[in-house]
């Protein structure tokens, strides 16, 4: 698999194949029954959550991927895009399924929004990805205020990704990794 993921990801070009095969392995390892792809830009992060998880219901929200990554998706059968207001969407979504398993929220400038409307639909075993944690100063500030919020629990940052998860068993901390 890592080898279509690495093809996708170098013909889409918005993000690395090693990020794409990091995001595959997360979906991978988690199986989450629902997966929502908030803005996954070209589409090669899509592609490797969705192939991750091949079991889980992957709802796009946002701009359509590249042709040939569309192509690819929508060999998926559980794989679906919807169009319109992101936001409403989302709520859209959310409301239908009850609950999050898996959100990703690529480089958009609604990530605050987004995270904000999720977190009524998150459980223990929930996880965000959020893209562009260092993007800029706002960004980062956003990022500080969200991993001290008291409803979340674990925050992992990936240098640019940030995770998010909720399972208060643990105890709240925050791991920084740093990839070469």
């Amino acid at each position: 698999m890592y080898p279509l993921i690495e093809r996708i990801a170098k013909s889409a070009g918005d993000y690395s194949p090693k990020h794409c095969r990091r995001l595959f392995r997360i979906a991978n390892y988690l199986q989450p029954h629902n997966m929502i792809l908030l803005s996954a830009g070209k589409g090669a992060s899509a592609f490797a959550l969705t192939a991750g998880c091949r079991n889980a219901m992957s709802i796009a929200i946002g701009e359509k991927p590249e042709a040939a990554i569309s192509q690819a998706l929508s060999k998926n059968s559980r794989y679906n895009q919807l169009e319109g207001d992101p936001m409403e969407q989302l709520q859209t979504v959310i409301e239908k399924n009850g609950h999050i398993d898996l959100l990703y929220i690529g480089n958009t400038p609604l990530y605050n929004e987004a995270v904000e409307k999720s977190l009524s639909a998150v459980n223990k075993n929930s996880v965000i990805i959020v893209e562009g944690i260092r993007r800029n100063r706002l960004m980062k500030k956003w990022w500080q205020r969200t991993i001290a919020d008291k409803r979340i629990v674990v925050s992992m940052d990936l240098y640019n990704t940030g995770i998010l998860t909720f399972n208060n068993e643990y105890k709240k901390q925050h791991y920084t990794f740093l990839f070469k």
